[in-house]
């Protein structure tokens, strides 16, 4: 009965390694396919107009350019484990600024993490804290899925009520703006005259957007010239043509 035992163990245990070495190579062939279709979703064109959101006026270069100084950077930062920004730069053919707007790039396309951060002072790129991480994946969906304004997140935090409403918005306020500081949060500018959050989204470029007022409450709202939209904050559908509010809900 023992012998039996231990050969229906030795069994099991086999059979139990085939399957973790199977599902080994699978996850490598999908991690593998995953980042190669990343990789083809970037290019020196899409990146000049990435560039171009944050005012960086970053040089043209050839397709084949751009692609090795990417891919250099990624082999130093995920591969070499290199943290020193500097290097980083010098290694890939790369300004100090040039490499920074290439690193959050990266980001944005998912090729390199987004718990990656740049720290521009002390020049060092590395994950960050759990307390960092845990602080980012509150508010990522807020800000890369549903691209919403400071006010629209605190409301739709699970802590948030009528009464601490605006207690919420300025604790949403600080944590967003440390989180651009820090960079682990990237395609997004805040603007701090207006308290507006300015996405990037390729999808819209070339559109004739305006930004103004909602004659109702105020509120700064974003619409196409001669197009309508509801306002996010008291439903009123606004105009921008005529500059007037249409219907109320």
């Amino acid at each position: 009965m023992d012998t039996i035992t231990s050969v229906l163990e030795t069994v099991f245990s086999f059979i139990f390694a085939i399957g973790v070495f199977v599902a080994g190579i699978y996850l490598e062939i999908y991690t593998s396919r995953s980042k190669r279709n990343r990789w083809g979703m970037i290019d020196s064109t899409e990146y000049m107009k990435y560039s171009d959101f944050y005012d960086t006026k970053s040089k043209k270069e050839t397709e084949a350019s751009f692609r090795e100084k990417t891919e250099k950077i990624y082999h130093l930062i995920i591969k070499e484990k290199c943290d020193d920004l500097e290097l980083i730069a010098k290694e890939s053919g790369c300004s100090y600024d040039e490499c920074i707007i290439k690193i959050n790039y990266l980001k944005h396309n998912n090729i390199i993490s987004q718990d990656y951060y740049v720290d521009h002072i002390n020049g060092y790129v590395k994950k960050c804290s759990k307390e960092d991480l845990k602080l980012m994946r509150k508010y990522s969906p807020y800000l890369y899925k549903h691209k919403l304004q400071i006010r629209d997140i605190a409301v739709k935090l699970p802590s948030a009520t009528r009464d601490t409403i605006e207690t919420h918005i300025e604790m949403v306020r600080k944590d967003i703006k440390y989180l651009l500081e820090k960079d682990l949060i990237e395609g997004v500018i805040y603007n701090e005259v207006d308290d507006l959050l300015i996405y990037y989204d390729d999808s819209r470029k070339g559109k004739d957007l305006i930004n103004m007022n909602c004659p109702n409450c105020g509120a700064l709202v974003e619409l196409q010239r001669g197009g309508k939209v509801r306002c996010a904050y008291c439903n009123a559908i606004v105009e921008a043509e005529e500059v007037k509010i249409i219907s109320k809900k």
